[in-house]
């Protein structure tokens, strides 16, 4: 990677703010000396350079482009209660008009912190499914209103319930099944949606969305053909969303393994027009992607094949190899760019847990929006938590973070990947520069 930004360089990935999800620069952009410029005023260079590519000679073709920054402002906008309806259907129609342009989807996901992404991320591929099966511009509507607010009603469950890293016991799962229906009725009660004409369609698709045809979902138990399609399409772009994500619960899946498990539920717990709608226009390896291959050979995806995309068509050692011909070598993993180029860093931090437990653990990784911390013991919860770095004995300023994902290791300790709202871990903690492993 280049030492320094300069005019000619590509970003990979959207730059974003630190601390925010509304990319300020998105994936493909040309550095320009004008843009160096703003992006050193906003003290950003050290994220920019986490996210340059190559020379434009070099460049690969980037994601198709159907969400604008414009676009991903305005349903910030709606979901904090700022934005109207008329907003709403707007991006709607202009997102409209750019799929119906494209074949498959590549890629549909803003990176990032699950919570904060996942709305946006359900919505994008809802919009996918719904413009590919034919929907209209009200349809859509309806569809794009119920993957955004699909599950508004979380926001009524204790923090420490949807930030528990171990199993839930039957009480605590029997109030997680109630967020559909809360769903519902806050987005009826709130007073910022009072002015929204609220569709029947729309309130049956957020409450039904996990529901499942063979009647194992909740929160009625539906069956077959009375779960809406509406709902169906929520289900298999909430499901494939989260299998891509970091929880607290469990880490992300690769995606092929992701579109595998939608696959294999067709007809079991998806409506199989979906799910076959799914499979047709969301591609599991994009061109570009890094894969390991069943015989530890490391690759990268050069095109997707038409018979088969979970067998692209791959380059391995300069040589490229059909996995469609290739009997048993299949991808077994996938190198998943971060959101932000990470540093190996062995520091003690002081880690304060929920209800004013504090503990000494080390660091494992930093990046600019985060970290891998390890702490002693086996927690179970840790929603959101404070950490301070302990340089020469002294502590150093504390910043507050929400836990993605934690893993319980074999000698008794618990790996917690943090996400840390505002700030940049790398910049404000400069100290840290002299331990890089």
């Amino acid at each position: 990677m280049a030492r320094g930004l300069r005019a000619g360089l590509l970003l990979r990935s959207d730059l974003v703010q630190p601390g925010t999800w509304i990319p300020l620069l998105k994936a493909g952009t040309s550095l320009t000396p004008e843009l160096i410029a703003k992006i050193r005023r906003l003290g950003l260079e050290g994220v920019a350079l986490g996210c340059v590519e190559h020379e434009h000679g070099s460049a690969r073709s980037t994601s198709p482009f159907f969400l604008t920054s414009a676009d991903a402002a305005g349903i910030e906008a709606i979901l904090s209660g700022k934005g109207e309806q008329a907003d709403l259907r707007l991006i709607v129609n202009d997102i409209h008009r750019r799929l119906k342009r494209l074949r498959t989807i590549p890629e549909f996901r803003l990176a990032g912190h699950y919570e904060s992404r996942h709305p946006l991320n359900v919505f994008t591929l809802a919009l996918v499914m719904g413009t590919a099966l034919g929907y209209g511009t009200a349809q859509l509507l309806n569809l794009g209103m119920s993957a955004l607010f699909h599950d508004f009603g979380k926001a009524l469950l204790p923090a420490s319930l949807l930030g528990k890293a171990g199993p839930l016991t039957s009480q605590e799962r029997e109030l997680v099944r109630h967020h559909p229906a809360l769903s519902v009725a806050l987005l009826a009660r709130a007073p910022r949606f009072s002015r929204w004409s609220i569709a029947a369609a729309v309130k049956e698709a957020i409450r039904h969305h996990h529901e499942r045809l063979d009647g194992s979902g909740y929160p009625d138990g539906l069956r077959g053909p009375a779960i809406s399609q509406l709902a169906m399409i929520i289900a298999v772009a909430d499901t494939y969303d989260a299998m891509l994500s970091d929880r607290p619960y469990s880490r992300r899946n690769p995606p092929g393994i992701a579109y595998q498990t939608i696959k294999t539920l067709a007809g079991r717990q998806f409506d199989h027009a979906v799910v076959d709608t799914f499979l047709q226009h969301v591609i599991p390896y994009p061109a570009g992607t890094e894969v390991l291959l069943a015989d530890r050979q490391l690759a990268k995806v050069s095109q997707s094949a038409p018979t088969d995309p979970l067998k692209p068509i791959v380059i391995v050692a300069g040589q490229e190899l059909d996995l469609v011909e290739c009997r048993g070598l299949d991808i077994v993993g996938v190198r998943l760019n971060r959101f932000q180029e990470r540093v190996a860093v062995t520091v003690p931090v002081r880690v304060k847990l929920g209800g004013g437990q504090t503990v000494w653990g080390k660091t494992v990784n930093l990046s600019a929006e985060g970290a891998c911390i390890e702490i002693p013991g086996k927690i179970e919860q840790a929603f959101d938590i404070e950490i301070q770095f302990c340089l020469g004995g002294a502590l150093l300023d504390s910043f507050r973070g929400r836990v993605c994902w934690s893993c319980h290791q074999e000698n008794g300790r618990t790996r917690m990947g943090l996400f840390v709202r505002k700030g940049d871990l790398i910049s404000q903690t400069k100290p840290l520069e002299r331990c890089v492993s």
